[in-house]
């Protein structure tokens, strides 16, 4: 739930490429520093060498990409610790709010018509989050905040 479909799916989670792009750029990465100055080493994804400046314009965004998904994660975690009751772990609030931004349907039992407003409305959240896209729902966050100056 955490690693969704492939690009242009509809499946929550990262998607599998930008994973690629991470794990490939940091093997990359690894193998630029271990080798000699002027070594020339490729980056390949699907059998096409990229030119530097894409290589590093690739990495941004799936750094950004997972470093955000990670963040409204916690964010996620961080508002159900304060509103479920103590007999769920922090394990199970973690694959509740996972659950919700991969949208997978999972759940621990914390989903509940009883659920605190707080929760409720931060696992609606996540969930629109994992099914829209980190990057369109913050644009459309900056133009609601850009339309209101």
């Amino acid at each position: 739930m955490f690693v969704g479909g492939a690009a242009g799916s509809t499946a929550g989670g990262i998607k599998v490429i930008r994973l690629l792009v991470l794990l490939k750029g940091l093997s990359w990465r690894f193998r630029q520093v271990l080798s000699p100055r002027r070594a020339v080493i490729p980056f390949r994804i699907g059998g096409t060498a990229l030119d530097s400046a894409d290589v590093g314009e690739r990495l941004e965004d799936a750094a950004l990409i997972m470093f955000l998904w990670i963040a409204f994660i916690a964010v996620g975690v961080v508002v159900l610790l304060h509103c479920t009751p103590p007999q769920f772990t922090l394990a199970d609030i973690i694959l509740e709010v996972a659950s919700a931004q991969g949208n997978a349907g999972l759940t621990t039992g914390i989903t509940a018509p009883q659920m605190a407003l707080a929760g409720k409305m931060a696992l609606c959240f996540n969930m629109w989050v994992g099914r829209l896209e980190i990057i369109p729902v913050l644009i459309l966050v900056r133009s609601f905040v850009a339309r209101g100056r």
